[in-house]
């Protein structure tokens, strides 16, 4: 005999619960609201942002009279909700509950946001104790969405699974897209010296960030009083910068960036994509140019994927010896617009699978 019975008929009654989250992440909260009314249609639920407070209600009285209501208090946590003062005070009041009811009736399912990590979602505060999920793991997502669905009835909640699936699958994509290769980075100005620099080395090769973000490369040769075999822009990554994530989601997807020529200074430049810590190995990538503005891509998918994970420095390099390179011993070039470039298609069967 079939079995008809369905995710609606094992919904705990009455369950509330409590969704803290900020303004810049509110992308998340739609397919996540979806996914728990899956699981539990009729639970009541509180989110700040989503017309949940009542008309000449202050905010205040709001969060404390829905926290008093809530079974279970999710927050959202991210970079930028500990930047939220608004989530802070929804956090502090949740945990207080938390502590001080003896009936421990509250509770506290912490989930996080990439690049957030969970070893430091609650560094330096007194919820350590808690145990984190990450939203972006489908194991995490599910033991989630699991505990809105009653003991006795898990089994009917595997349709859900599907649907947990795509979420991740969207906030991960989403947190791509918004990620900047700006970030956690810094950069240097490099060239080759000798022991006795006539001049000072910043009067040789500088850079300089504009207030738009992009970097003004600076050299000036005869000021070295020789031809360095090398001089580079590097962009150093604090962490590591994972480009094979991309290939996920899009085997077409590219670095791309834009280097202004100024005044035809260069005919080459050479981009070194460096993927061990000391930056000894490195895939080389020359492009010719042209005067003026140039916007250049290197299709990931050319390289080695697993390499592509540990990318420590992404260098911009002249070589004023090599023939040809240059037009002029001194001069500028402007870097600018470094990202990925990539969509939610021809997913590579060989990393879909990755963590």
């Amino acid at each position: 005999m079939e079995n008809n019975t369905n995710i609606s008929e094992t919904k705990k009654p009455e369950l509330s619960y409590f969704i803290s989250y900020c303004s810049e992440n509110s992308w998340a909260l739609p397919g996540l609201l979806t996914l728990l009314m899956t699981v539990n249609h009729d639970a009541l639920r509180f989110c700040s942002f989503e017309g949940c407070i009542n008309p000449g209600e202050k905010y205040s009285e709001a969060i404390f009279r829905s926290l008093k209501k809530a079974d279970i208090f999710i927050p959202i946590l991210s970079n930028e909700y500990w930047k939220s003062k608004y989530c802070i005070i929804e956090l502090g009041a949740a945990y207080e509950r938390y502590c001080f009811d003896q009936n421990r009736s509250l509770k506290i399912i912490p989930l996080i946001l990439p690049p957030l990590k969970k070893d430091m979602a609650f560094a330096n505060t007194p919820l350590t104790e808690l145990e984190v999920k990450d939203i972006t793991k489908l194991k995490d997502l599910l033991s989630v969405l699991y505990q809105f669905v009653s003991e006795d009835h898990k089994d009917y909640a595997d349709p859900i699974e599907p649907m947990a699936a795509d979420y991740v699958s969207f906030v991960k994509h989403s947190v791509l897209s918004m990620q900047s290769l700006y970030e956690k980075m810094e950069t240097g100005a490099y060239f080759q010296e000798i022991p006795q620099l006539p001049c000072d080395r910043h009067d040789v090769v500088r850079r300089i960030t504009n207030e738009d973000g992009s970097i003004r490369f600076l050299f000036d040769f005869p000021a070295a009083g020789y031809d360095p075999e090398f001089a580079s822009l590097a962009f150093i990554y604090y962490d590591t910068l994972n480009l094979r994530k991309y290939l996920k989601f899009d085997r077409d997807s590219a670095l791309c960036f834009n280097i202004e020529n100024k005044n035809h200074v260069l005919n080459a430049i050479t981009v070194e994509l460096k993927y061990t810590e000391a930056g000894g190995d490195h895939f080389d990538i020359p492009f010719a140019l042209q005067d003026g503005m140039n916007t250049l891509a290197i299709p990931l998918r050319d390289y080695d994927a697993k390499r592509l994970k540990k990318i420590s420095q992404i260098c911009f390099v002249i070589h004023p010896k090599e023939k040809d390179t240059m037009n002029s011993r001194t001069g500028e070039i402007v870097i600018s617009g470094l990202h990925v470039n990539f969509s939610r298609r021809n997913i590579l069967e060989e990393v879909k699978n990755e963590d």
